[in-house]
């Protein structure tokens, strides 16, 4: 993987978060976890999570 297909992978986490933020937050489980159950390492955990906080400034087009 290039760190070009990485970064794009990341932002794709992190608009997950973003997407999905109420969702995530009535789940009550870990970002972690939510990246385990993915098949994804579970560091990208804290990527969900920066998602979700963006949430509250931004919104999916």
């Amino acid at each position: 993987m290039t760190t070009t297909d990485e970064g794009e992978s990341v932002a794709m986490i992190h608009l997950f978060g973003v997407k999905y933020a109420k969702e995530i937050a009535n789940l009550g489980v870990s970002k972690i976890d939510i990246a385990k159950a993915a098949g994804i390492n579970e560091s990208y955990g804290t990527e969900i999570s920066k998602g979700v906080k963006l949430a509250r400034y931004v919104r999916v087009k």
